[in-house]
C-alpha cells in the first residue's frame, strides 16, 4: 500500500499542508524544527494502522480504521496522558486537526 495524497490541517507543527507523493522515491528534506520527523512518524502511523486494519478477519468500518489509526498515533507520538488532542495546532479559532490520506490501492509494496 502506498500513499498518493496527504493533507494535513492544524497538526502539530503545520497549519496547512497539502503533499503529493510519487510513485517510486519521495524525499523530505529541510533544516531543523520543521516537522520532518512529524510527518514520517505520521505516514508511518497511517500506514502501520492500514495494514493492521486489513489483517483483521473481520470487516473493516470506518470507525475501526479512524480508531486504529488514533490507537497508532498514541503509540508513535505519546502524548501526555495518551491525549491525542496535544496533536492539535491551537491557534485562535481552531481546536481540531484534520488528516486526509489517499491511498494507491492499485499499486503493490
Amino acid at each position: 500500500m502506498k500513499i498518493k495524497k496527504l493533507t494535513l490541517e492544524n497538526f502539530m507543527i503545520f497549519n496547512h499542508l497539502d503533499a503529493d507523493f510519487s510513485p517510486n522515491i519521495n524525499i523530505i528534506s529541510g533544516e531543523n524544527s520543521i516537522g520532518k520527523t512529524a510527518l514520517i512518524k505520521l505516514l508511518y502511523s497511517l500506514l502501520k494502522g492500514y495494514s493492521d486494519a486489513f489483517h483483521l478477519k473481520s470487516d473493516v468500518t470506518r470507525d475501526k480504521l479512524e480508531s486504529l489509526f488514533v490507537d497508532k498515533m498514541r503509540g508513535v507520538f505519546q502524548p501526555d496522558q495518551d491525549a491525542i488532542g496535544r496533536l492539535v495546532n491551537r491557534r485562535q479559532g481552531s481546536n481540531h486537526t484534520d488528516i486526509i490520506v489517499k491511498f494507491d490501492k492499485s499499486l503493490t509494496v
